[in-house]
C-alpha cells in the first residue's frame, strides 16, 4: 500500500499573515542596515587628525597678548582673534577663532556667550569648539593670553 502525505494548503488569511510577517521582518532588517551605515559618518568627523604624546616641562607664555587677567576675566564676552594662517577644522578652513575665558575656543561667525561653560554640548550656533577646560573659570589668579611663535599659536 502506498503512503500518501498530506500537505495542508494555506488559507488566504494565513498566507496574508505570513506575507505581512515576512514584509515586516524585511523592513526591520533594511532599517537596521541603514541605521548602521548612517552611523559611520558620525564617527568619522575627525578621522584625518592625528595626535602624538610628548613629554615636556611646562613653560608659561611670556609676552604675547593678554585677553584678560584675574577678575577682569569674569563674564568677559569672547572676542574674535585673527589667526596668522588658515586652520582646517572638521574640513573647513578658518582664519579666526573666539577664545573664551572659560577654557575653550570656537570656530565660525557666531561667538559663544560669556556664560557658556559647556562648549561641546552647547546649543549655540558656532561651527565647532575645542574645549580644554569648559568650566566657569571665575576664581583665583589667572591670565588668558595667546602668542604667535611663528610655527605655533
Amino acid at each position: 500500500m502506498k503512503n500518501f502525505t498530506h500537505t495542508p494548503v494555506e488559507s488566504g488569511k494565513n498566507r496574508q499573515k505570513t506575507y505581512l510577517f515576512s514584509l515586516m521582518r524585511t523592513a526591520v532588517l533594511i532599517i537596521c542596515l541603514l541605521a548602521g551605515f548612517g552611523n559611520t559618518k558620525l564617527m568619522g568627523q575627525v578621522s584625518s587628525y592625528t595626535a602624538a604624546r610628548t613629554t615636556a616641562a611646562y613653560a608659561a607664555i611670556s609676552g604675547g597678548t593678554n585677553i584678560c587677567t584675574n577678575s577682569a576675566c569674569n563674564g568677559l564676552a569672547p572676542g574674535s582673534i585673527a589667526l596668522p594662517w588658515n586652520f582646517n577644522f572638521n574640513g573647513t578652513l578658518y582664519n579666526s577663532i573666539y577664545v573664551s575665558e572659560n577654557g575653550f575656543i570656537t570656530f565660525g561667525a557666531t561667538a559663544p556667550t560669556n556664560a557658556n561653560t559647556t562648549p561641546i554640548s552647547s546649543t549655540q550656533a558656532y561651527s565647532g569648539a575645542v574645549s580644554v577646560w569648559g568650566y566657569n573659570n571665575n576664581a583665583g589668579t589667572r591670565t588668558v593670553r595667546y602668542k604667535n611663535n611663528g610655527t605655533s599659536f
